[in-house]
């Protein structure tokens, strides 16, 4: 019940938190994630010759690795072959769902889970699904390292935060007029580009993966369990890679 087919109230309140992290500077962040992933791909089709090819595999493959990477934030180094499995599991289920469409004894729930088709979903859905529980374990363990070592800075942090506090008076002044020094031209003439600051703009603190960010949001006291969270990974990763490989694959 993702954002795709989800209704009401829960879409709009998920749908809000979720833009964010779909903003054009967040995704102008990852261009060079974008284009290492491109030149690997090509190479990967260069292999094939002067031979005709599907190129819809390695489209698959390639968007999946991508999505990991920049809406998951997990390193393409931990990946192994899971996006190449998740790709073709996705495609062989597509193919499991056509044949039900035009073949009417396959329809029945109880006749099709007798057929082989039925065994392999099973099989299908579980390369599937497991690959966006591992993801979710994972970065829900990082976020918690993370956390527990920062609360164990904040001891630290708070015997010094007393003289942090005069120096920073101290340095008021200074800090005004080199400010005031350093304010663009373009800024001056109107103009502004990315590195601008806008309180209405997506600020460096707040680029983080979509994945990062859900995980951030349930654990700063907004109402999402992990369940929804596993929703709209499967659909961000399914919709993000199924289309975007088809799409790329007639150019």
């Amino acid at each position: 019940n993702g954002l795709l087919i989800s209704t009401g109230e829960k879409w709009r309140a998920h749908r809000k938190l979720i833009a964010p992290t779909f903003h054009l500077n967040v995704l102008k962040s990852f261009l060079d994630l974008f284009n290492a992933n491109s030149r690997d791909v090509v190479e990967k089709m260069r292999k094939e010759g002067e031979k005709e090819f599907d190129c819809h595999d390695y489209m698959s493959e390639c968007t999946v690795e991508i999505l990991l990477e920049t809406a998951m934030g997990v390193s393409k180094k931990t990946q192994d072959k899971s996006g190449f499995e998740y790709a073709m599991a996705v495609m062989k289920m597509c193919n499991i769902l056509h044949l039900r469409q035009t073949k009417i004894w396959l329809r029945p729930e109880l006749l099709f889970k007798l057929t082989r088709y039925g065994k392999d979903q099973v099989t299908l859905l579980d390369t599937i699904h497991s690959l966006t529980k591992k993801v979710l374990k994972k970065k829900k363990e990082e976020h918690l390292k993370t956390k527990k070592s920062i609360l164990e800075k904040s001891s630290l942090e708070k015997l010094i935060a007393q003289d942090e506090e005069k120096l920073k008076e101290m340095t008021t002044k200074a800090s005004k007029s080199s400010a005031e020094d350093k304010f663009s031209y373009g800024q001056a003439a109107g103009l502004k580009d990315d590195l601008d600051v806008d309180d209405n703009d997506v600020g460096e603190k707040k680029r983080s993966a979509f994945l990062d960010f859900m995980i951030e949001c349930a654990q700063n006291g907004v109402v999402l369990t992990d369940d929804e969270i596993k929703e709209q990974v499967d659909t961000i990763m399914f919709e993000g890679h199924d289309t975007t490989a088809a799409g790329s694959s007639f150019f």
